[in-house]
């Protein structure tokens, strides 16, 4: 049975892209990986590193997860 870890680590985040500004979806596991997503507005690649560019997104969403898993102690 996967832990809450595993959960966590396939919740989607909205990345917005630098280039055109669309919405795009990486998980957590694709963030911790560091991973390049490629946009679905533009077809450029956006890298998902610590000063790259949609950081600030996962920030929110991990703030938001947050407040919800304390909603539920």
């Amino acid at each position: 049975m996967p832990g809450l870890g595993d959960e966590f680590m396939k919740h989607e985040v909205t990345i917005t892209c630098p280039g055109c500004g669309h919405k795009n979806q990486a998980t957590f596991g694709d963030v911790q990986r560091r991973a390049r997503i490629t946009c679905r507005g533009c077809q450029k690649p956006i890298a998902l590193q610590e000063d790259g560019h949609g950081l600030e997104d996962v920030r929110r969403a991990m703030q938001d997860f947050e407040r919800a898993m304390k909603k539920l102690r």
